[in-house]
């Protein structure tokens, strides 16, 4: 006869997985047949104040939004209630053992226990152990009854958030392996793996942090080692450990944790929980898209696979990163919590390291940083300050003197009240200081665009007029791996129409067409087209900048190659032909940058079109004309989500107009590059004059040649004034 991968001998060691006879798991009428039903009445009862009612009306707002109790369960979870109130829990120990071998540690034991992590986290024997308060935050906020299943850990560096976020995971695997059959609960086939993925920026980078700290966590466990097998003289080069528990019946539940750090490494698994740490700092060009794409990927497989009751998410995502600007990853997460989120399952946990870090005795008096608005660096504020911000004599040894006074907060600025011992680093860098001290980010100076604000009014004003997206896609493939062609990826109806025999554009079908292309031969390249629409007469002639017409845009599209494969420019020749003979577009103009465009302009030349070079590169001029238009209200587009990003991360230099270090203006670049080539067409000569020759209180067409060392740009920004603000 085969042995068990585990022996018996390990289960009487083991008296919580000891061989005992099945317990009487019959449940009373009205309990749910479902797991997960009863998991959410498990984790209300946990957490219910049982002197309440026990009615939707108070129950309802502890539930996951959007779930609801079966009618009868109403009554079970009344019963269940009432016996608790009476001193009886055999009920509520019946509904744990219904699925579970026995009731879970909660998270403090989790902590503390040494059979789990208290070995590693409890104070003593050379360790500090877990800061009070992180273990305070840990089992008020994400004990086994908290509904969260979306969760950000941003906030100062050094504050332990990599730490954190391997606690949860490892606690989620903890709940999962006392579960009696993981697979039937989660509807599973019994001969699946269930996973938990850690991720981070490199395989390199996580082998020496969350892995790293994961291993040490498990090496001192008996839970995970004599139990689930976790070998602690194993390296787990693989970055693959393969827990294996048995429940009373001998039957194996495999739980396997691993890292990476791409998609790949969690395709094709059951994902329970995917924790991504550092999503703020990726590898890839474009790097605060791809984290946010490789976060929806593992939400998205996470829900299809784990989610079998409406409103209740069993698995869990975990991102956590340092506070940086506020085009950041986490950034883009937390206004989306905040917007749309629900603090039942979403959560977002951002902490300074003064107010969290152990052992901290600090000097009795606070100063005061302010920052939020656009373009404006933060400040400190002159003037000593209380807990609560309430003024203070000067202290004896602070910076501040008496004739100062205390400076009032600049109107529409937020203030963080920060320890004095802290005040040489914010003189030094209130900015750095914010983000690497309180884990505040903060929103970049020398923006383009202080806010996307313009934008998205053109935006609005654009789907008011039915101005519609002609593709779906982010980013469309061009290469030479297959014969399909720009047009097979669009939705020709909204941006063409049958007139007569033959097409016409769908919008405004007289006005020429204008177009620019941001060229490139591997990465990912723009392309932009645009047209003039005359402004009806009296209408927003009082606006502060009077355009004289709006430019439309019909495409921004973001093109980029195949695997391995270069983007075919042949396609794009094919796309703007096809556009103007069987689609009857009337092209003005069709610009490149100098960059790799020569051939492509001959052959467009030769087939009929005006071409030219633009770069807008060279010179503000294309993007601070772009800019104006937006803030006249005077283009329309619809929601391209790469230049929407681009446009948000965007520097105005001493020179020109660029991206930050690691990000890309592909789209951006075609989009400025259409619209100025429509401004100062012939066509809009014609059009309503404009004072001194200037279009959108445009830029004088002169401008200095950009430095070639892209690499310094950065160095040429003007440097950063600390401003201490007197009364």
């Amino acid at each position: 006869m085969k042995k068990p991968l585990i022996s018996k001998a390990n289960h009487r060691r083991d008296p919580l997985f000891k061989i005992v006879p099945k317990p009487d798991l019959t449940l009373p009428p009205g309990a749910p047949d479902h797991p997960q039903y009863r998991e959410v009445i498990r984790r209300v009862v946990n957490c219910i104040q049982l002197s309440i009612p026990i009615d939707p009306a108070t129950v309802s707002p502890l539930l996951p939004p959007g779930f609801d109790l079966p009618p009868g369960a109403w009554k079970y979870l009344e019963e269940l209630a009432a016996e608790l109130r009476a001193g009886d829990s055999s009920g509520i120990e019946k509904l744990w053992l219904a699925d579970y071998v026995k009731r879970p540690p909660d998270m403090l034991t989790f902590l503390t226990s040494p059979r789990y992590l208290g070995a590693s986290l409890n104070p003593g024997a050379g360790q500090n152990g877990l800061w009070p308060k992180w273990q305070e935050l840990l089992t008020s906020q994400f004990n086994f009854d908290s509904f969260v299943n979306n969760l950000v850990l941003t906030g100062a560096i050094g504050i332990g958030k990599s730490t954190i976020l391997v606690i949860l995971v490892l606690y989620r695997i903890c709940l999962t392996a006392h579960l009696r059959d993981p697979f039937g609960y989660f509807g599973l086939a019994k001969s699946s793996d269930i996973s938990f993925v850690l991720l981070s920026i490199s395989r390199d980078t996580i082998r020496s942090t969350v892995w790293a700290t994961a291993l040490k966590l498990m090496a001192q466990s008996p839970f995970f080692c004599e139990q689930g097998g976790f070998d602690p003289a194993k390296q787990y080069a693989s970055l693959v450990v393969d827990l294996k528990y048995l429940s009373p019946g001998l039957k194996m539940s495999h739980l396997k944790l691993s890292g990476g750090s791409q998609s790949q490494h969690f395709l094709g698994r059951n994902t329970l929980v995917i924790a991504l740490d550092e999503g703020n700092f990726r590898l890839e060009g474009d790097p605060q898209n791809s984290a946010y794409d490789l976060f929806a990927e593992g939400r998205a497989r996470m829900t299809s696979r784990f989610q079998c009751v409406s409103g209740f998410m069993p698995g869990l995502s975990i991102v956590a990163a340092s506070a940086a600007d506020e085009s950041a990853f986490t950034e883009k997460l937390t206004a989306e919590i905040a917007a749309t989120g629900d603090p039942r399952t979403d959560r977002v946990v951002s902490q300074p390291i003064y107010r969290l870090k152990d052992g901290l005795v600090l000097m009795p008096w606070n100063f005061q940083v302010a920052y939020g608005l656009p373009q404006v660096e933060p400040m400190i504020l002159a003037g000593a300050v209380d807990d609560l911000g309430r003024p203070l004599p000067p202290p004896a040894a602070g910076p501040f003197t008496a004739d100062q006074g205390h400076a009032a907060v600049p109107a529409g600025m937020r203030v963080e009240i920060v320890p004095g011992d802290y005040y040489p680093e914010f003189l030094r860098n209130p900015r750095q200081a914010l983000q690497r001290l309180s884990g505040i980010s903060v929103g970049g100076t020398h923006r383009l665009f202080p806010t996307l604000a313009d934008i998205h009014k053109c935006l609005d004003l654009s789907l008011d007029e039915d101005v519609r997206s002609p593709s779906l896609a982010t980013i469309i493939a061009v290469s030479d791996k297959d014969d399909l062609q720009i047009w097979d990826t669009l939705d020709h109806e909204n941006f063409v129409v049958q007139a007569g025999a033959g097409f016409a554009p769908r919008r405004h079908p007289q006005q020429q067409r204008y177009a620019h292309l941001d060229l490139a031969i591997t990465g990912r390249a723009g392309l932009a087209i645009c047209h003039l629409v005359p402004r009806a007469p009296g209408v927003d002639d009082a606006a502060p900048l009077a355009a004289a017409a709006i430019v439309e845009f019909d495409f921004i599209l973001s093109l980029t190659g195949g695997p391995g494969r270069p983007i075919a420019y042949d396609k794009i020749r094919n796309f703007i032909n096809w556009l103007g003979k069987a689609c009857g577009f009337t092209f003005g103009l069709i610009s490149a940058d100098k960059f790799q465009s020569e051939y492509l302009l001959q052959i467009l030349r030769a087939d009929g079109f005006e071409t030219g070079i633009r770069s807008v590169d060279r010179t503000k001029a294309a993007y601070l004309a772009l800019r104006s238009g937006f803030e006249a209200g005077a283009v329309r587009l619809y929601p391209q989500e790469i230049f929407l990003s681009e446009a948000a991360e965007l520097l105005e230099l001493e020179r020109k107009i660029d991206h930050p270090p690691g990000g890309s203006k592909d789209v951006a670049d075609a989009v400025a590059g259409a619209f100025e080539n429509a401004i100062c067409s012939a066509e809009m000569a014609t059009l309503t004059p404009v004072p001194d020759g200037q279009i959108f209180g445009g830029p004088a067409a002169a401008q200095p040649a950009a430095v070639a060392d892209s690499f310094g740009l950065l160095a040429r920004v003007p440097p950063r004034r600390t401003q201490i603000v007197d009364a």
